[in-house]
């Protein structure tokens, strides 16, 4: 590690520090003993841990040094009137959870078999505090990672969603992290915890908007999600991104999914400087099955790392893993996929794909999947490509009538489009896709 980067993190986990003891009194739950000692002891493990660099395998594609720059301030608590938001992030029937800027606010009149708290209110229940007992102790205790330990340190008031056994939720719950940026730079940490018990089903939404002026300061999201999927319980897990051009976005998700369990993540990101996503699908019972696909569209100087991680630990489990990228100007795209069979693992079915575009000359991607097999009786595939539009099938579409940056833009829907014809809803769908056209739309205006 650098001096540079060293003496930047020593001062921002200084001022993280001193963060944490000026608002410690009045985060939620303080007034829990057990809980606030974790979370003091997540602050002294802070201390122990180094900021990873490009030095270290998992980040040599991304720097964090720009992350370290601002001080970041707490953010503003009355900021009531921001709570519906972007309309293009509003969905039929949902049941809307707005966090803004870090502050979960719990919605009442929850159907039959579905309950959210505040983790505090969890973990003052018996039913849940093993389970947050459980992931915190491991955040202060075992891990290695600086943002998942600063989050169990800061969360301002995570939220935990529970659906009960054989609940078929039909409302999709949005948890709508909402970013009002105010004189100075904000720090939030969203913090997130699914229970799903056995043959249960849920549809989560997550999504993270801000205020587009660009005379606003930028804001640190650093999100952690964790999820338990029972015995054939079903998750989808749809991810929205379009946070500010100048915002840092670390999102870590892990998934444990029991038997029979089916997990999937449909991600899109659009928006914000640096963005690192760390997806983690735990098999921990034969039969489960997982899906992850990814459309990311990144321009400017952008930065989107993907980092996905599947690991098939028991026998007759399936996974299909599909990410694009389209990438123009100077921006950066990075796919790291990682899939393990273990040696007991027998019968696994696994696929994955990552196909990027680029639209110039001076756009980078850096592509990396990767298969690990130790069992015997399995069926593995991955692969990666990187390449330009097509320009036969441009000149096709220009004899045809088509202006030339009306068939450009029409190929790159489409390709983009295999990915988003996955997402499990209609009304997502036209959401994803009118985030990705009024993007390209942008794009077309600046040139």
């Amino acid at each position: 590690m650098s001096t540079l980067t060293t003496d930047q993190f020593t001062d921002t986990r200084l001022y993280f520090r001193q963060h944490f003891e000026q608002y410690a009194l009045h985060l939620p739950g303080n007034t829990d003993q057990q809980l606030h000692q974790l979370r003091k002891r997540a602050m002294g493990r802070l201390d122990s841990l180094s900021l990873p660099t490009r030095r270290d395998e998992e980040w040599k594609y991304t720097s964090v040094t720009r992350l370290l720059q601002p001080h970041y301030a707490d953010g503003q608590s009355e900021v009531s009137n921001h709570l519906h938001g972007n309309e293009d992030f509003a969905f039929p029937d949902e049941i809307r959870v707005p966090i803004i800027n870090g502050i979960p606010h719990i919605p009442e009149n929850l159907p039959e078999g579905l309950s959210i708290f505040r983790i505090d209110e969890a973990y003052r229940t018996e039913k849940f505090r093993d389970t947050i007992n459980h992931w915190m102790k491991i955040w202060t205790t075992e891990e290695t990672d600086p943002f998942i330990v600063l989050n169990a340190a800061l969360a301002r008031g995570g939220v935990c969603i529970h659906v009960s056994k054989k609940a078929v939720i039909n409302q999709p719950v949005h948890m709508a992290c909402i970013n009002v940026s105010g004189a100075s730079p904000i720090a939030v940490h969203p913090q997130l915890f699914v229970i799903a018990e056995p043959h249960s089903e849920l549809t989560l939404i997550e999504s993270y908007q801000a205020e587009k002026d660009e005379s606003l300061p930028s804001a640190f999201y650093n999100v952690v999600n964790r999820l338990h999927l029972d015995q054939n319980a079903r998750i989808r897990h749809i991810k929205l991104q379009d946070g500010h051009d100048e915002a840092f976005h670390i999102n870590n998700t892990r998934a444990e999914q029991a038997r029979d369990s089916v997990y999937s993540h449909y991600a899109t990101e659009i928006g914000s400087r640096l963005v690192r996503n760390n997806l983690h699908a735990i098999h921990q019972g034969e039969g489960v099955h997982t899906d992850l696909y990814g459309a990311c569209l990144v321009s400017g100087k952008q930065h989107v790392d993907n980092h996905t991680f599947i690991d098939h630990a028991m026998p007759h489990c399936t996974s299909n893993e599909l990410y694009k990228n389209i990438i123009s100007d100077r921006g950066t795209g990075v796919f790291n996929g990682k899939v393990i069979v273990r040696q007991d693992a027998q019968k696994t079915n696994a696929f994955q794909q990552n196909s990027n575009l680029l639209l110039s000359d001076k756009a980078v991607m850096d592509s990396k999947p990767q298969l690990e097999i130790f069992a015997d009786d399995v069926k593995c595939s991955h692969g990666a490509t990187i390449g330009q539009l097509d320009e036969t099938a441009v000149f096709y579409l220009r004899s045809r009538g088509l202006p030339e940056h009306s068939a450009r833009r029409l190929l790159q829907v489409a390709f983009l489009g295999e990915v988003v014809d996955h997402f499990p809803s209609e009304a997502v769908q036209e959401a994803v896709e009118k985030l990705i056209g009024r993007k390209m739309k942008g794009e077309n205006n600046t040139h």
